[in-house]
């Protein structure tokens, strides 16, 4: 299976969230779905595969 980890709650030193989340959510699952359908969105890291840049 494909496993995919997205930290919704990450903090900033002010205790801020990140990601702005709620419609912003949409990018994220929309690479998601164009990655398991094979498209060239990712780069390969150390850590795994990483967006491409433009990609969300």
């Amino acid at each position: 299976p494909k496993i995919f980890h997205v930290n919704w709650f990450r903090l900033d030193e002010n205790n801020k969230f990140l990601w702005p989340g709620y419609g912003d959510n949409i990018r994220v699952l929309d690479w998601i779905i164009r990655r398991v359908n094979n498209e060239d969105v990712a780069d390969v890291s150390p850590v795994g595969l990483l967006p491409k840049k433009g990609s969300i």
